[in-house]
């Protein structure tokens, strides 16, 4: 594809003598013009969070570094109002999120958060990966200064533990998550846990 607009800001990077590729902000962007809001989301959460859709045959990895943030997005938009995409990236710049760990957990983000107009039920985007620093009485029951959950909602202190099948399965994982939703409700924070049939 050949642009002939021009651009403000990092939008390229070197991988070679002579040789560019278009940073994830400008990926985004050109994205935005091309595809349906939830899909942009999607890949939005992906490049913000620190987990891979495996592609073909290759797996999903998890663990890796976000290639995103919000505000190096924001400020690519900011200097370039009028790039092609670029309302569509700002539309959906106000539903993104970012430190989403799985494509599961993006989309209870998705699912729970956005507004109803656009298929979600509207409680409004979480936090991702919110950590809680432990009460005394927290830490009795849990055996860890720092609890951490998937998804939060800071206004109503409610939290939801997405169960995926391949890091919540045997007895010494769900004595663990039992022990983690009780010390969070210990602290006043609520705890959903969503599973992969329940997403569904």
């Amino acid at each position: 594809h050949r642009s002939e607009g021009s651009f403000v800001g990092t939008g390229l990077l070197s991988v070679g003598e002579g040789v560019r590729t278009t940073t994830a902000a400008l990926s985004f962007v050109r994205a935005a013009a091309a595809l349906p809001l939830i899909d942009l989301l999607e890949l939005g959460f992906e490049l913000c969070g620190t987990y891979r859709r495996g592609r073909g045959a290759l797996p999903t990895r998890y663990g890796v570094d976000p290639l995103l943030t919000i505000r190096r997005l924001t400020d690519f938009l900011r200097r370039n109002p009028g790039m092609h995409g670029a309302k569509q990236a700002r539309r959906a710049l106000r539903y993104l999120v970012e430190k989403a760990e799985s494509p599961r957990e993006a989309k209870c983000a998705l699912l729970f958060g956005l507004p109803r107009a656009l298929g979600g039920y509207g409680l409004g985007m979480p936090v991702m990966g919110h950590e809680v620093a432990c009460t005394g009485e927290a830490y009795a029951i849990a055996e860890t200064r720092v609890l951490r959950c998937d998804l939060y909602w800071p206004s109503a202190r409610l939290g939801m533990e997405y169960q995926s099948r391949a890091f919540h399965e045997g007895e010494l994982h769900r004595a663990r998550d039992s022990r983690r939703v009780n010390a969070l409700r210990a602290m006043g924070i609520e705890v959903v846990p969503v599973t992969d049939n329940e997403l569904e």
